[in-house]
């Protein structure tokens, strides 16, 4: 499975995660979701209680419909008991869906929360990309949604990977361990297409470029070779495909762009 058909699949969790009930009861721990005001606006919010009552957390992240604030229980890692995925999407038109995890043996305990990375988008279906019994995470990263002058729609999209790590009982960021699933055998550079092929080194980046479409199309192919630790590679494509005079102001951006992600990491833990 490509990085494009990664992010499909993406964009196919919401259906995924439709038609549940309100209430679910599981191993002596109770989601249940509520409808609540604030600031006059009906919002859902979902709350995970024990046995006893107390809130262990409560989601308050979604939009103000049913379906926007869903769970699933699924076997995303091996050894008996299922594990529950919460899901809640804020109803804004590019984002944003946060998703969370819990297992409850021998108590419960929140193996992945996407809230704490920022930028992270769509989450597709967990699937066991390694075949070790345990499902990997691939989820949109948003990083660089209207990046310099990129409108959304020209904006890069791709997917970064999290992998079970049974020591720490979580998931973790594991992208250059699985460079297959993100990247593609050969570069598919779109400025090879003919709307891009009369760009010359002496244009005006916003005259020729207007949107970001140009550039949009270059970092949506050269940024998964950061991510899967290819940084040399990389750099390369970038300056061989990315002609225009801004390069190097583009590039000192990059750079500030990437640190600032915590799921943008060399050498995984």
């Amino acid at each position: 499975m490509k990085k494009h058909l990664l992010l499909f699949a993406a964009l196919c969790l919401v259906s995924f995660l439709l038609g549940e009930e309100n209430t679910l009861n599981y191993m002596g721990y109770t989601l249940e979701k509520q409808i609540t005001e604030e600031d006059g606006y009906q919002m859902y919010i979902m709350i995970l209680t024990d046995g006893n009552g107390n809130v262990i957390k409560k989601f308050d992240l979604g939009a103000d419909s049913e379906e926007w604030n869903s769970w699933k229980l699924l076997d995303v890692i091996k050894g008996g008991n299922k594990e529950l995925l919460i899901s809640q999407y804020s109803g804004g038109a590019h984002c944003c869906e946060y998703n969370w995890i819990y297992e409850f043996t021998p108590e419960v305990k929140e193996i992945f929360n996407s809230y704490q990375y920022n930028t992270l988008g769509f989450m597709a279906p967990p699937d066991d990309l390694n075949n070790d019994g345990n499902d990997e995470l691939i989820l949109q990263d948003l990083l660089f949604s209207y990046f310099y002058r990129c409108c959304y729609a020209a904006s890069p999209s791709y997917s970064v990977i999290f992998e079970y790590d049974p020591e720490r009982q979580e998931y973790v960021v594991q992208n250059s361990k699985f460079r297959e699933f993100l990247i593609p055998e050969e570069p598919d550079i779109f400025i090879l297409a003919d709307e891009f092929e009369d760009i010359k080194t002496t244009d005006n980046p916003d005259e020729v470029d207007p949107g970001g479409y140009y550039l949009g199309s270059v970092l949506n192919e050269v940024i998964p070779f950061f991510y899967a630790g290819e940084i040399e590679l990389a750099w390369r494509l970038f300056d061989t495909y990315y002609i225009l005079e801004d390069k190097t102001e583009i590039k000192e951006l990059m750079i500030k762009r990437l640190e600032s992600d915590s799921c943008f990491i060399i050498k995984e833990q």
